[in-house]
């Protein structure tokens, strides 16, 4: 199964040039989470409410922070897995976007468990969990009237398309047949051009690879199809921003924000890219209606928060906002630069 980190959280520092962000990368594979040794896995089923599975629905893993560490998607009997986790508490969403299902969040707990001997601990064991997850339709919802006059998005999709985009993940998934996946998803659209899954990951491994403008040309086509597809409009997003259509990538970090406003991740994009239209007063809203999600828990928010008041001459909430990430993030490896930029920005105050 494919994991990947979020954006954003992996932002590299530049100390010289007055802390700006150096890059923003859109997709960096990595190995899965943190704690490998302690080494616990969470496997899963998603089901409808028929007991059908639901195959190619995304989920993300989340901490208590309600920060992205990973995701994946469902295989055709409705399986996820997520290997290598630590001790802790996480939470499973699913993502139902495009789909006539509600989103639905459970929360799973990790406990460390060490192997007790004569001469002390030898070893940390290893738990798996199973969890199961039924996902009900939006369709009574909609009925009452308790989601307005939205529509409800479902694709009847040809089974060639739909067989090819299958092989297409599989091969994604495997991670050695990168460049046969990408020709299959093109083929399945060719199929199907309206296929929003094949577009939609077609834009997400284009975006994955730096990729920007035919990520733009893909998922463009994408919200074509689905207007309210929030990690299409996401993804957008970062690949106009990557181009510097900082207009462009506002509107669609915009458009995320709305349908799914306690995302972390779309705070701090949508903050980042009013920040850089100086927007001041519109991105601190932002930033700090992220640091209300996460609880002011997520170093990266109060790094951007630092970068906001930098700009706007607020030397010390500047440097108050550095101190706190700092203490989030003690082993960065700007940390010493930090440290003097700090004392810099109280001597202006």
């Amino acid at each position: 199964m494919r994991t990947f980190i979020y954006p954003l959280l992996s932002i590299t520092l530049l100390i010289p040039a007055m802390f700006e962000v150096r890059c923003h990368p859109a997709f960096q594979p990595q190995p899965v989470l943190q704690g490998a040794s302690n080494g616990n896995q969470l496997t899963g089923h998603i089901f409808n409410s028929s007991r059908r599975p639901i195959s190619e629905i995304p989920v993300e893993l989340l901490n208590d922070y309600y920060e992205t560490l990973g995701r994946t998607r469902t295989d055709a009997s409705g399986f996820f897995v997520f290997n290598n986790l630590s001790s802790g508490n996480f939470k499973v969403h699913v993502i139902t976007s495009g789909t006539a299902y509600l989103e639905q969040t459970q929360d799973v707990a990790f406990s460390t468990f060490v192997l007790q001997t004569s001469s002390g601990p030898q070893f940390r064991g290893k738990e798996s969990r199973l969890i199961e997850i039924v996902l009900t339709t939006k369709r009574e919802s909609v009925a009452a009237g308790a989601r307005g006059t939205g529509t409800v998005f479902v694709q009847e999709i040809p089974q060639t398309a739909k067989n090819t985009y299958e092989k297409a993940i599989n091969d994604l998934e495997s991670g050695k047949k990168d460049n046969l996946g990408i020709s299959e998803l093109k083929e399945a659209i060719e199929i199907f051009p309206t296929y929003y899954m094949a577009l939609e990951r077609l834009g997400e491994e284009y975006v994955k690879r730096g990729e920007f403008a035919p990520a733009i040309s893909v998922l463009t086509r994408a919200i074509e199809v689905y207007p309210r597809g929030y990690q299409s409009l996401q993804l957008l997003g970062i690949a106009y921003y990557n181009l510097n259509q900082k207009p462009a990538a506002l509107e669609m970090f915009n458009r995320a924000v709305l349908l799914y406003p306690n995302s972390i991740n779309s705070q701090v994009w949508l903050g980042i890219a009013l920040r850089q239209l100086q927007k001041y007063e519109q991105a601190q809203e932002h930033l700090q209606r992220a640091n209300e999600i996460g609880k002011g828990k997520i170093a990266t928010v109060h790094w951007q928060l630092a970068l906001l008041y930098k700009e706007t001459k607020r030397y010390t909430e500047a440097a108050d906002e550095l101190e706190l990430f700092l203490r989030l993030q003690p082993d960065s490896r700007d940390a010493a630069g930090i440290r003097k930029l700090i004392k810099r920005l109280r001597e202006q105050s």
